[in-house]
């Protein structure tokens, strides 16, 4: 996980965390942009905090986040198993693609995705 966080921090773009009782319990990681048109996404929420909407907070962030730059579309990429993200990705209107054993999710970051940070 340390090795993890180092790279993270070396080549992500950006990176936020969800904080719980002064814990981190979550974080998404944006890369890319320039010259692809899109960012993409990496969340991880800790097992005991799922489906409490650590994960849709990160999102927004994310959608927040990049919608402030040139690119139009925030992509996820995670195994087609994974049912927390696929439930994620539904809830955010995301285009799916299902790529041999992995779901590649397109948010687009027209306006037609609604958030709110309330």
């Amino acid at each position: 996980m340390v090795d993890h966080a180092k790279r993270s921090l070396a080549n992500a773009d950006w990176i936020v965390g969800a904080f719980v009782d002064e814990r981190i319990r979550g974080v998404v990681e944006i890369y890319g942009g320039e010259p692809s048109g899109y960012f993409e996404a990496a969340f991880v929420v800790e097992q005991e905090w799922r489906r409490l909407g650590l994960g849709w907070g990160l999102l927004q962030a994310a959608i927040q986040k990049a919608s402030g730059y040139e690119a139009n579309t925030l992509r996820m990429v995670f195994s087609r198993h994974n049912w927390p993200m696929r439930k994620l990705a539904s809830k955010a209107s995301a285009k799916l693609d299902i790529v041999l054993d992995e779901m590649c999710v397109d948010v687009l970051l027209d306006g037609s995705t609604k958030i709110s940070l309330d």
